[in-house]
């Protein structure tokens, strides 16, 4: 304790050159812990965005059906499936989906659509569509169609307009026909359902298909901890079965999962990098430091001080530089991070791994890895003490004290 009090006095011997190098610690901390609650916010965004605009926590399929997309691979026995999946206790929802392809026309104006056939009562507790709505209604009635944003302004239409869908019996071969009236526009920022959805009714789908009672997938929400695949393996083992696939989000969207585990990569490299760049400004400091001082230290050392007393001392300044820096850097990343967390941040709109940034991204802080930063910042800055503390060990006093 002695050593740290007559460190922290000795940092302020010159007050102008601590507060500068302190100043670029902080602001080097502050901003990789904005980073980090903007990573987090990113992160979450992403997740909710492509797990609620469609993919769910997870998914059940009979095997090979998302390589193929084959109609005819439906699950075998379905509503025993489900009936399974509301059975258990991790399970918060589940929801039947039956997927084909059709067109949809409407005067002059036609389009090739991805046609998703919902229950729509067990698809609220699933999909974020209901709450995504930028016109109309949630279908409440059979021949009640929603549609995606940018598909709705290609065929330049608005909620209660009527459609002709048009597609093949599955059985028979044959076209079958349904008005149906568009009941919504949904944006769900996932580029496939806004550019080429329609949604309606599963029964509707599936009498037109030739397919009555049949799906081809059940979609699942989850009450386990959905950031990482262990536990909702462990929750979906009870599912597994002979020929049918049970897969997670993480693992239906593999793109997605890598760029998370690049981005805490990048995360780490860059918090190195500007370290690095702030280092220089410590070594500086101490390195001045040492020199102004070498008369001093030839005294501790003509008294009798240690060797590795007075490199402790070093390290000692250098960690309290480091402190002194992690606190202006936790107070600025705090302040930024409340900000960013009460008014969130405009990306400027872009899409990557299949998700549309057109909103605004809210600061998600994860408290013990900010605590972790600032650590790994003063932890950082007390080994840049290293050669100088090691210089100031070497000191000779006689040397030293000609110098004065």
């Amino acid at each position: 304790m002695q050593t740290l009090r007559m460190a922290w006095r000795n940092i302020w011997r010159n007050g102008r050159r601590t507060l500068i190098t302190g100043s670029a610690i902080g602001l080097g901390l502050g901003t990789m812990i904005f980073w980090l609650g903007l990573q987090g916010g990113m992160r979450s965004y992403m997740q909710s965005s492509i797990t609620g605009s469609y993919l769910g926590d997870a998914q059940i399929h009979l095997e090979d059906y998302r390589q193929t997309r084959e109609t005819e691979l439906l699950l075998p026995d379905g509503e025993a499936l489900l009936a399974k999946a509301d059975a258990l206790a991790d399970v918060r929802a589940a929801a039947p989906r039956l997927l084909g392809t059709g067109l949809l026309a409407m005067g002059d104006r036609a389009s090739g659509v991805e046609l998703i056939g919902i229950d729509p009562e067990r698809e609220r507790h699933i999909s974020n569509w209901d709450d995504r709505l930028i016109a109309g209604d949630y279908p409440s009635e059979s021949t009640h169609l929603l549609l995606g944003r940018d598909l709705a302004e290609k065929l330049e239409i608005e909620p209660g307009g009527r459609l002709v869908l048009t597609l093949a019996d599955e059985t028979t071969g044959e076209l079958n026909s349904l008005l149906l009236t568009v009941s919504g526009v949904v944006f769900a920022g996932n580029p496939m359902l806004d550019r080429r959805a329609a949604i309606l009714d599963r029964r509707t789908l599936a009498g037109a298909m030739g397919l009555p009672g049949r799906f081809h997938e059940i979609v699942l929400r989850l009450d386990v901890d959905t950031e990482l695949a262990a536990p909702m393996a462990a929750a979906l083992d009870p599912l597994r079965e002979p020929g049918i696939d049970v897969e997670h989000w993480l693992e239906l969207a593999p793109g997605l999962a890598s760029m998370r585990e690049l981005g805490d990569f990048w995360y780490w490299i860059t918090l190195l990098i500007i370290f690095g760049i702030i280092a220089l400004g410590i070594v500086n400091t101490l390195a001045m430091s040492l020199a102004e001082r070498r008369w001093e230290f030839g005294v501790l050392r003509a008294i009798g001080t240690s060797p590795g007393r007075l490199a402790t001392m070093i390290f000692a300044e250098a960690a309290s530089l480091g402190a002194l820096g992690a606190l202006l850097g936790l107070a600025l990343g705090g302040v930024a991070h409340a900000l960013t967390a009460r008014y969130g941040l405009w990306m400027g709109g872009f899409q990557v791994a299949g998700v549309d940034f057109e909103s605004r991204i809210f600061s998600e802080m994860d408290l013990p890895m900010a605590l972790l930063v600032a650590l790994v910042f003063i932890g950082l800055s007390t080994l840049t003490g290293l050669s100088t503390a090691v210089r100031a060990a070497r000191v000779k006093p006689a040397e030293s004290l000609r110098h004065y």
